[in-house]
């Protein structure tokens, strides 16, 4: 069982007509969203808006507490987690994100190419451990 503070986001670059429906959505851990959204806005060149906080939890939590939320407050996100051996730092890095269920394969490969399973450290080939694990929950959208 699973639970975490989530902000749901969408971004935008200067002058863009994209919308939620365009892929544009986020959903960023509470404690890293203001650093996250710094690197968006300065380093990348997006906007952040429409930024909501709430609630993602997974579906063993959703069996217990689905009576108290109405479906249509909850949007299908999954949690990527992403087990990755850094031979350079000699440990297992975490790498965790969550994801639209409509988008997720598509992000799902994307992310992977950041992270392969050989890399080249102090100019040898070393294989790099990666486990991928995927968890199913829901987002709480606010009421109204």
């Amino acid at each position: 069982m699973r639970k975490t503070k989530l902000v749901r986001c969408t971004l935008a670059r200067e002058g863009d007509s994209l919308g939620e429906d365009d892929g544009n959505v986020r959903y960023v851990p509470l404690e890293e969203f203001k650093l996250w959204s710094f690197l968006m806005e300065n380093k990348h060149g997006f906007k952040i808006k429409k930024a909501e906080a709430s609630l993602w939890f997974d579906n063993d939590v959703y069996e217990d507490w689905q009576k108290n939320y109405q479906k249509e407050r909850l949007e299908p996100v999954k949690e990527l987690i992403i087990n990755w051996y850094s031979p350079a730092d000699d440990a297992v890095l975490p790498i965790r994100r969550y994801i639209s269920e409509k988008d997720f394969e598509r992000v799902k490969d994307i992310l992977m190419n950041h992270y392969p399973d050989t890399v080249i450290y102090e100019g040898k080939s070393e294989y790099t451990m990666k486990e991928v694990e995927e968890r199913q929950g829901y987002f709480v959208r606010k009421a109204g």
